[in-house]
């Protein structure tokens, strides 16, 4: 058959002599560890794509990675590719090739076809059937004979890739595939038995983690399941290649000569390594877990590895372990159940309580390195995280957290004097506040607000409205340490913090308390998604109700020091046209319609806290005509604003350089002009409430002259937020001149 026009060969435009082109698949995220494995080959780095690397080198190059990658999947040689309309056109382009090249009489043959997702092309079965027809047609017709089909162990396996292009058709890459199979299927996993950690997203984990280490180090896996990592990590240390086995057999035919130079260097290699391997008492490589039957799983695969004399496994419960008493310093890493592999996602947060608090007791002054599907489940291990990394696993997304345990636990500070006034100021304020909030109506409240200069924290509580006896969570905002204070020694405060909490607060589980960094925000970050799966609550302000999310952003949709403001405008609304500017997620406005205002408008540039501000509107049963919703810049809309306002709320962020404003906005330089343009809005016998965080800004002179101004920053602080009688935000009541309004408030009058 002729071939297609529109496809390209590259075994004809070479003749005998294949391209020197080679392409390797990789898992996601792993890209640049793979890169440097190739670059350690030999090989020269081309180009990448989400799918693997695109590499040259000579063939030597293309068997020494296939030896000795731990990370790579599948290592393809490009044979052609071409635009593809139909199975005519596929089968054209592939029976161009010269396949007499690759296949002698006798030899075996697997295809592994990626078919198209839409089109003619889509049917996997039907596609590998035309591509095994064109090769085996054309084998015929060449040599008179025709290959096997062989799908567990072939002489050569044939890869084609169908990638859907604009106009309905297909672009085919049909590629020669130098590996037997996937290179992460080292030969040692007892047959049938399918772990669930593959071998190359083990050896990244190890690789991020930093191992191999410079010297022989302990390394212990306390959920070892069937060894997967113990294992990797052995042939690690002992330069072991993982693809000894791997080289197809049409390549070990054509290049036996090179493999068996590959192969008398990689036997150096190890007889090197291990030489340096400690023989004398227990193996560093120490794995347990709690199931026997995965234990013994692993002792067959470590047997099989022939690495019985570096790792030893053992039935153990995690709460029970501890490291070799000759072990001060070590490696830990492991890849503990999910809740999907568990049953009860509760069950697998207080797996990752126990393991953080084993971690704390146990391993001072390990690291340790520990693979997440979800990131609550690395924020009840109350440790730390130095660096994380994105691994997928299968087909689930995951985290590998770097944590450093600390010399000196919590446990082992309990003598120290702040410790004990810690605790002590812990428990005095649980006892006080949780009682105060109750007589309130209050289901959130700030618990700890940096009350000692020394442990820079700020505690939030939260619970459920519609679960009154369910579990507290806490929120816990770390601020940044004043420079002169080691970076060790804030962390270990904090640890200190952490490790109280749940023994003084009533409810308050480990695994429920969200960790989060605030400091000087100048990119709008403190309103930027997290990804977080922490929960959404509803929770309580009497009479209000709103919904706050405590994990997926900085802040959690609700300002608890601004709940005296919220009341006040609550008893300033009624029978008032009301204007929420920089509404956030409306809570004024729900205060404001909750005491009787005649309308609402909240405006905002976010959708996606306009969408949280239809959802606390909904919770409060009000009315969406008369209490709307409008996506703006503020700015835009003041200057544009034709209506009047009996009540303007005013709450603009201290920064903000949005990518839909034209310009950045700083409340310093552009209050003023903010002002004014609010109070063109407001009637002559209005009240703006102008708010901000910015404590150190004043108000500019122009404004004390033009409007009555009265602050009542002190006035609007609450009990939970009145830490040495500071204000946490500035609050003003503003007026057009000479202009009182009709009635005051009982708040604002007292």
């Amino acid at each position: 058959p002729a071939p297609s026009p529109r496809g390209v060969g590259f075994g004809q435009a070479f003749g005998l002599t294949l391209s020197s082109a080679f392409f390797a698949t990789v898992p996601p995220y792993v890209g640049d560890l793979a890169a440097n494995e190739l670059r350690a080959c030999g090989a020269e780095i081309s180009a990448t794509t989400p799918l693997g690397l695109h590499f040259t080198g000579s063939m030597a190059v293309a068997l020494r990675v296939c030896m000795w990658s731990r990370l790579c999947n599948r290592l393809l040689q490009p044979l052609a590719h071409g635009d593809v309309y139909d199975d005519h056109d596929l089968y054209a382009l592939i029976a161009a090739q010269a396949w007499n090249n690759f296949l002698l009489p006798g030899d075996s043959l697997r295809l592994r076809v990626h078919p198209s997702s839409v089109g003619p092309l889509s049917h996997g079965h039907f596609v590998a059937l035309r591509c095994k027809d064109a090769i085996v047609d054309t084998l015929r017709s060449q040599t008179g004979s025709r290959p096997d089909i062989d799908l567990k162990d072939p002489d050569l396996t044939v890869d084609v890739h169908l990638k859907d292009c604009h106009g309905g058709h297909s672009h085919a890459q049909i590629s020669l595939q130098i590996c037997r199979q996937s290179l992460h299927r080292r030969g040692f996993r007892p047959a049938g038995f399918a772990a669930p950690l593959k071998e190359n997203v083990a050896a990244a984990m190890l690789m991020r983690s930093g191992w191999p280490c410079a010297t022989p180090t302990p390394l212990w896996d306390p959920m070892c399941g069937s060894g997967t990592l113990l294992i990797e990590a052995a042939m690690m240390q002992l330069e072991r290649a993982p693809g000894l086995q791997q080289v197809a057999p049409h390549w070990q035919r054509n290049h036996a000569t090179s493999l068996a130079e590959l192969r008398q260097e990689a036997a150096a290699r190890q007889g090197a390594a291990q030489a340096d391997w400690p023989v004398d008492g227990p193996p560093l490589l120490v794995g347990s877990d709690l199931d026997p039957y995965a234990v013994r799983i692993a002792e067959q695969a470590i047997q099989r590895a022939e690495l019985n004399d570096f790792i030893s496994v053992k039935v153990a419960d995690v709460r029970q372990l501890s490291p070799p008493p000759a072990a001060a310093l070590g490696h830990l890493i492991c890849n503990p159940p999910y809740g999907e592999r568990l049953g009860v996602p509760q069950a697998a947060q207080e797996l990752y309580a126990e393991l953080g608090a084993v971690l704390r007791q146990q391993f001072a002054g390990w690291t340790a390195h520990v693979l997440v599907h979800d990131l609550e489940h690395g924020f009840a291990l109350r440790l730390r995280a130095q660096r994380q990394h994105r691994l997928r696993n299968g087909a689930l997304e995951t985290t590998l957290l770097h944590l450093h345990v600390p010399a000196t636990t919590p446990t082992a500070q309990a003598g120290d004097p702040l410790a004990q006034e810690l605790r002590a100021r812990l428990q005095k304020n649980w006892q006080q506040r949780r009682r105060w909030a109750q007589r309130q109506g209050l289901g959130c409240f700030r618990l700890y607000d940096r009350d000692l200069p020394q442990v820079a924290v700020a505690v939030d509580l939260y619970r459920d409205a519609e679960k009154n006896s369910g579990p507290l969570w806490a929120v816990v905002q770390e601020y940044r340490a004043p420079a002169q204070i080691p970076v060790a020694r804030a962390a270990a405060r904090l640890r200190l913090l952490l490790h109280c909490l749940p023994e003084i607060c009533d409810g308050l589980l480990p695994a429920h308390i969200i960790l989060k960094t605030r400091e000087r925000q100048r990119d709008g970050g403190q309103y930027g998604g997290r990804g977080s799966d922490a929960p959404r609550l509803m929770v309580a302000e009497s009479p209000h109700r709103f919904w706050v999310n405590l994990g997926d952003y900085l802040d959690v949709g609700l300002f608890l020091d601004q709940r005296l403001v919220r009341r006040w405008i609550c008893e300033m609304a009624a029978g008032a046209r009301v204007l929420n500017l920089f509404c956030y997620t409306a809570s004024a406005s729900v205060a404001a319609a909750h005491g009787g205002a005649r309308s609402t408008l909240s405006v905002d540039l976010s959708a996606t806290y306009l969408r949280w501000a239809a959802d606390n509107f909904a919770l409060a049963s009000l009315p969406s005509a008369d209490h709307r919703l409008e996506q703006a810049d503020v700015p835009t809309f003041l200057r544009d604003c034709r209506q009047s306002f009996d009540l303007i709320v005013l709450d603009p962020p201290t920064y903000s350089n949005s990518k839909r404003l034209g310009d950045d906005f700083d409340l310093q330089a552009d209050h003023r002009a903010l002002v004014d343009a609010a109070m063109r809005c407001l009637n002559l016998t209005g009240t703006l409430i102008f708010s901000h965080h910015a404590r150190r800004l004043n108000l500019d002179p122009e404004i004390l002259q033009r409007y009555d101004v009265v602050e009542r920053s002190d006035a609007a602080v609450p009990l939970d937020f009145s830490r040495q009688g500071s204000a946490t935000h500035r609050c003003f009541f503003i007026r057009h001149p000479g202009r009182r309004p009709p009635r005051r408030s009982p708040t604002e009058s007292a």
